[in-house]
C-alpha cells in the first residue's frame, strides 16, 4: 500500500462525506467519462485504472486526475492495496463482505504554539518586552485560533481571529508591559499553548542580574553563552552593554570556576 497521510486526506476531503471515507454518496466520473455516485474506493479504483490504461490526464472528481493525485501523494503510485484499504476504511464495508467499523477521516486542525522568543530580563522597574510567538496547525484541516499571549495566568492579549491551513505556520510579536521587580519572575505564555517563558525585571539590568534571571552562575549553559556572544557582536540586545570580560566569565561559571568568573564580571557569587 502506497496511500500516504496528504493523499488520504486528500481523498477524505475531495472523495467522501463530511471530511471522512464514505461508504455512499460520493459521485465521480470513471476514465471512460461515465457518472456514478458510490463509495470512496471506488474513486482509488477510478484513479489506479486510468493510470493502467493510459488515461491519467481523465478528470475523476473535484478537478482531479490521476497524476495530479500522485502528486499529492508524494510521487507514490497506486497499487490494488490500496483500493483494499480505502474499501475497508470507508465505515461500513471490509473485505469478507461484513459490516466494518473502521472509517478514515482526516485529523482536526491541532493549532499550538511552536516558538516563544522573549528576554529573559528587562529594566527598569516596570519595563516592556517583546515576544514573538509561533504557532503551527499540525492537524489535518484548516482550524481558526485567536493568538494571543497570556501573563502571570491573567487574563490574554489577543489579535483578532485568524485562519491557519494544515500544515501552516504564522508568528506575531506582542508588547508587554508594566513587568516590575515585585512580581518577578513574571511568566509569560503562548495561548494556545503549551509554551512558557520566565522574565525576570530587574531596577537596573547587568551582567549580575543577567545571570541571576539564567538562574544563577550554576545553571550557565552554552546557549547562554552564544547569546552573551550576539550580545557583544551587536546582534541581538539583552538589555545592557556586554563585554568581552562577561562571556570570558560566562565561559568560567559554565566550566565551575565562580572565583574566575566573579574576576572577569565583578560579581559576588
Amino acid at each position: 500500500m502506497v496511500l500516504t497521510t496528504a493523499g488520504k486526506n486528500w481523498l477524505a476531503i475531495n472523495a467522501g462525506v463530511d471530511n471522512c471515507f464514505a461508504s455512499s454518496g460520493v459521485t465521480y466520473a470513471d476514465p471512460g467519462g461515465a457518472m456514478h455516485t458510490e463509495w470512496t474506493s471506488q474513486v482509488v479504483n477510478a484513479f489506479y485504472t486510468s493510470g493502467t490504461i493510459g488515461l491519467e490526464n481523465a478528470v475523476i472528481i473535484a478537478g482531479m486526475n490521476y497524476t495530479g493525485f500522485i502528486a499529492i501523494n508524494g510521487g507514490n503510485l497506486l497499487d490494488m492495496a490500496d483500493i483494499t484499504w480505502a474499501f475497508n476504511n470507508d465505515g461500513l464495508h471490509n473485505s469478507d463482505g461484513h459490516v466494518g467499523v473502521q472509517q478514515y477521516c482526516v485529523p482536526p486542525a491541532h493549532i499550538v504554539s511552536t516558538v516563544l522568543n522573549v528576554n529573559s530580563a528587562c529594566s527598569p522597574d516596570p519595563c516592556t518586552v517583546d515576544a514573538t510567538i509561533t504557532w503551527m496547525n499540525d492537524g489535518g484541516l484548516s482550524g481558526t485560533f485567536t493568538p494571543g499571549v497570556i501573563i502571570d495566568g491573567g487574563l490574554p492579549q489577543t489579535i483578532p481571529i485568524e485562519s491557519l491551513a494544515s500544515g501552516s505556520s504564522v508568528s506575531h510579536t506582542f508588547s508587554i508591559s508594566g513587568l516590575d521587580v515585585a512580581g518577578s519572575p513574571h511568566t509569560v505564555c503562548a495561548t494556545p499553548g503549551p509554551l512558557c517563558q520566565n522574565v525576570s525585571a530587574f531596577a537596573v539590568l547587568d551582567i549580575c542580574n543577567w545571570i541571576i534571571s539564567r538562574g544563577g552562575w550554576t545553571a550557565i549553559t552554552p546557549y547562554d553563552i552564544m547569546i552573551l556572544v550576539n550580545a557583544y557582536l551587536n546582534l541581538v540586545p539583552i538589555g545592557f552593554p556586554v563585554t568581552m570580560a562577561h562571556i570570558l566569565g560566562a565561559i568560567s561559571y559554565y566550566l565551575g570556576i565562580p572565583d574566575s568568573g566573579n574576576s572577569f564580571t565583578t560579581c559576588v557569587f
